[in-house]
């Protein structure tokens, strides 16, 4: 694959997490907002700020490459925050709304992940150190909030509540 072709997609990698990031910067405040247990509301507000910072990364990244960061709404996550929409107007219970809530949280995780996962490959590739080494900041700061998560669930935030209203 010609050296040209594989910039074009890292641009479209970089583009994608641009505007996931975007759309996640304003869709973090309702989800905390929704979250009842005050671990999760604290948890997503962590990672609004670590957004607000993947987002000027990706400037960075951009302004490097003396590329525009413009590029078509993430369609993947359009589709993921919608199913956190629908969390957030459910009428679950507290526990149950907050274990889906970290359910849509762990999937848009899972997305971001892979995607900064491929980035940095892509930059790797094209022997884009400095790029790789700012994606890999953001790529760890990803596994850091889905391992928060997954401590949160495991941590009983919504199970021990079922557990209780269950035995009284």
């Amino acid at each position: 694959m010609g050296r040209e072709a594989f910039h074009q997609l890292l641009l479209n990698e970089l583009r994608e997490l641009y505007s996931s990031e975007g759309l996640l910067l304003q869709a973090l405040p309702q989800m905390a907002e929704a979250a009842c247990a005050e671990e999760l509301k604290k948890a997503f507000e962590n990672h609004h700020s670590e957004t607000q910072n993947q987002y000027q990364r990706l400037d960075k990244i951009f302004s490097i490459l003396g590329e525009q960061s413009a590029g078509p709404k993430s369609n993947v996550m359009q589709a993921l925050i919608a199913e956190v929409s629908k969390v957030i107007v459910s009428d679950y219970p507290d526990e149950v709304k907050d274990a889906a809530l970290i359910s849509a949280a762990q999937c848009i995780e899972h997305y971001e992940i892979a995607r900064y996962g491929t980035a940095k490959t892509f930059a790797k590739e094209l022997d884009h150190t400095s790029i790789m080494e700012i994606l890999k900041v953001s790529l760890d700061e990803e596994g850091g909030t889905n391992q928060n998560l997954s401590n949160l669930a495991e941590g009983g935030i919504f199970v021990s509540g079922i557990n209780r209203k269950a035995k009284g």
